[in-house]
């Protein structure tokens, strides 16, 4: 019972005993990660733009080509089989290469 009551007996009118003092504290911790970490990511990204941009300013790739040298064009080639002989040829033609049979 006396340790009970020792722990209020130090109190004063003049101090206040808030419920939310602990979340408050909480929120404010939480909310300085946060900010942190905001500011670390736009300074990530600032340096990064940064290192990449030529002495004109102009973007070029990590490995030093310009943009233009790594282009590459992916083209899809798809076959089909020709229904007389059995043969395949490209999509884009309009009769087999084999027999000469009409698509």
């Amino acid at each position: 019972m006396n340790l009970g009551l020792g722990l209020f007996s130090n109190l004063t009118a003049s101090q206040d005993i808030s419920p939310f003092g602990g979340i408050f504290t909480l929120f404010v911790i939480v909310f300085a990660i946060v900010f942190v970490l905001v500011i670390l990511t736009f300074a990530l990204n600032f340096w990064r733009s940064l290192k990449y941009r030529g002495a004109e300013g102009q973007v070029v790739n990590p490995q030093g080509q310009s943009p233009e040298a790594t282009k590459e064009v992916i083209r899809e080639v798809v076959k089909i089989r020709c229904p007389y002989c059995g043969s395949l040829y490209n999509e884009d033609e309009n009769k087999c290469p084999n027999c000469g049979a009409q698509r």
